[in-house]
């Protein structure tokens, strides 16, 4: 009988024991993975800031893609109405210069023979043929001279609609970039949310344990040290 009981205090007294080591050895793992969490959140607050200053940067560059882009379009829009304006104004020196050929070498064509047959000198003769050179020269320069500046104004719009083209799609790389980093960023501070969320609540587990260990477990009295010895009184 009291083999048994002694048998039964030893197994008390181990159980004890580990209880003992295993609650001071708990606080451990805790503890490393606490700081763990918080290193890894001021890695992220680091990344964040970081994050910040590039989307920051983004925001200026695309900014400043935005304001190129609407000035192009606006000189876009200037030399398009200088064309139409072109084009109306092709169309009518070509008709005014139809007219007067028409006029002058076509349906006229007798009477100004005849303007020139009544000529009283050889002098009159060549004075009255270069009115009637002039007014054909005359008239074809303008026309050459309208649609020189209408071929020019051509050219500069498909240029400046190329460009618009170039400034459209850097404006939207540059945006794509920006709403990339800006849900990036996002994504990090929900993160970071969520990490400071676990420290809170290891430290709260942390404190609890300490606690814990101050206080006494029901009615025993832990020993502070050296083995644990029972007589055979029984």
């Amino acid at each position: 009988m009291g083999s048994r009981r002694v048998g039964v205090m030893a197994l008390a007294c181990a159980w004890l024991a580990w209880l003992l080591v295993a609650s001071a050895a708990s606080p451990l793992l805790p503890a490393a993975t606490l700081q763990e969490k918080q290193a890894e959140a001021e890695r992220v607050r680091q990344r964040i800031e970081s994050m910040k200053a590039e989307s920051q940067r983004l925001a200026q560059e695309y900014n400043a893609a935005l304001n190129e882009f609407e000035a192009v379009k606006a000189e876009v829009d200037r030399n398009r109405e200088e064309l139409e304006k072109a084009h109306r104004d092709f169309k009518r020196a070509r008709s005014i210069l139809h007219e007067r050929l028409r006029s002058i070498y076509i349906s006229g064509e007798v009477s100004s023979m005849e303007v020139l047959l009544e000529s009283t000198s050889l002098d009159d003769f060549l004075t009255r043929y270069d009115y009637f050179s002039y007014i054909g020269n005359r008239d074809y320069q303008i026309f050459d001279e309208v649609r020189r500046l209408r071929d020019e104004i051509s050219t500069k719009q498909r240029q400046l609609e190329e460009k618009e083209l170039q400034q459209r799609q850097v404006l939207a790389t540059v945006n794509a970039k920006r709403l990339a980093m800006e849900a990036s960023l996002q994504e990090q501070q929900k993160y970071l949310e969520s990490l400071n969320k676990e420290i809170l609540q290891l430290l709260a587990q942390q404190a609890g344990r300490g606690v814990a260990r101050n206080t006494p477990i029901g009615s025993f009295v832990f020993p502070v040290q050296g083995p644990c010895s029972f007589s055979n009184d029984w």
